[in-house]
Parts: C-alpha cells; sequence; structure tokens
C-alpha cells in the first residue's frame, strides 16, 4: 500500500553522480560523453508502508560519435576573373558526403575539394556528413578581381567613353601613386586616388596630342605592383 499522498520521484544520474531529481521521468542531457553511464533511482515519498521504497535502474553507457570538426585557411580566397581555385577544408573524422552550396562555378558539389571558378564575389557553404550520421557546416568565400588593365589611349575632346585615363574600376589595387609624364619629362598629372584620373589637361588647359608616359605603383593580392607604359593623348 503506497498510500493517498505518495509520490514518486526519479533521480538521474550521470556517472553516479546526482543530475537531476524530481517528479519528471524524463531526463535531457546536452553534454554526454561518450562512455558516460546513465542511471534512473525511483524514490516512493513518504513510503512508509514499504519495506523498499527506492529502486534503481539499470545502467546505459552512452555512445556519442563526435561530430565533425571543419576549418578553412584561409576563409578568404581570392583569384582573378576567369581562373579557378580548389575549395580545400581541414575535417576531423570519417566523412560520407559532401554538399557545397550554392552550385555556381563549381565542377562538383559533391566533391571533397571542387574546383570554384565563379563569376563574382561568391561565398560557398559545405556540409558534411559523418559515417555515424554527424553533420557540420562551415563557410568559405572567394573574392574575384579582374586582372589590371591599363589602356593605352584616350580622347579627351569627343569620346564619352573614353575622356578621362584612369585605372579601370573592378580591379584590386590599392594604388599608392599614378603619374603621367610628357616627353620632356614633365609631371602633367599624379594622385593617389585610384578613382580619379587625368582629363588631358595641364595647368589649366589642354595638353597637346602626343604621347606620355604613365607609371603606376600599388599592391594587390599578389603583392606589389608597378606598372609602366606609353599613353596616347588623341584630339
Amino acid at each position: 500500500n503506497l498510500g493517498i499522498n505518495s509520490v514518486f520521484r526519479y533521480d538521474f544520474k550521470i556517472n553516479g553522480i546526482n543530475i537531476q531529481s524530481g517528479t519528471s521521468n524524463t531526463f535531457t542531457a546536452l553534454a554526454l560523453l561518450n562512455n558516460d553511464t546513465v542511471t534512473c533511482a525511483v524514490r516512493v515519498t513518504p513510503g512508509t508502508c514499504l519495506t523498499s521504497p527506492t529502486n534503481v535502474s539499470n545502467s546505459i553507457l552512452m555512445t556519442v560519435n563526435p561530430i565533425p570538426l571543419i576549418s578553412f585557411d584561409p576563409l578568404d580566397l581570392t583569384i582573378t576573373l576567369g581562373s579557378s581555385i580548389p575549395l580545400s577544408a581541414s575535417i576531423t573524422g570519417t566523412i560520407a558526403n559532401y554538399l557545397w552550396t550554392p552550385s555556381t562555378g563549381l565542377n562538383n558539389a559533391s566533391a571533397a575539394v571542387p574546383l570554384a571558378n565563379p563569376l563574382v564575389n561568391t561565398t560557398y557553404n559545405l556540409h558534411v556528413i559523418s559515417t555515424d550520421g554527424c553533420t557540420a557546416d562551415k563557410t568559405v568565400t572567394v573574392k574575384v578581381v579582374k586582372e589590371i588593365y591599363i589602356p593605352n589611349a584616350f580622347t579627351p575632346d569627343d569620346n564619352v567613353q573614353n575622356r578621362v585615363f584612369r585605372i579601370p574600376s573592378g580591379t584590386s589595387l590599392k594604388l599608392q601613386y599614378l603619374l603621367i609624364y610628357d616627353r620632356y619629362g614633365n609631371k602633367v598629372f599624379s594622385t593617389e586616388d585610384i578613382n580619379q584620373g587625368w582629363d588631358g589637361t595641364y595647368k589649366g588647359k589642354p595638353a597637346a596630342q602626343g604621347t606620355y608616359v604613365y607609371m603606376i605603383k600599388g599592391t594587390d593580392f599578389k603583392g606589389d605592383v608597378f606598372l609602366k607604359g606609353a599613353l596616347s593623348l588623341i584630339r
């Protein structure tokens, strides 16, 4: 006879250490380790009429499969437009399936190391599933830049599309300076701003038609950049 006021209480233990006590017969553990043992002791209170008011369950030996760990080094990759780069990740555990999203610009979205050839900056997510069924995700970004192309002529008078000599936009260049000299060695233009260009004037007046020399110095994702070449001003 348990009595009208008797209550079942559940003591859940991990490796013999009491973790949860109460009237709930459900236990959720978020930090179990491999080979942990889980037991439950059921007590009846007040249980004064029972010779054994406590009963202990069998032990459950936990098998905890590790979650794969994914790392990219570096997290950002840079390529020139039209080139490709392998997406290689360091992953712990034994992986059964790979899935890269989006698939745009990839030669194989299910490969462990696909080749990426995007046309624009793209962030790829790698989703892996281990042989134990555990999953993990990690992203890597591929930045796309244009090769530095320097035009060799411009027409400041009448060509709306080509009235200013400048470094075309979209390059990865961090400009230190752009210098332009005439045939006599006079500096006719200089700037440290990659968005600025020469409009074909010198000391407030139109510069003469002819050949000029430009010098460009800066850095891009490959390293130091120094360019020198001839420029034709056409009127």
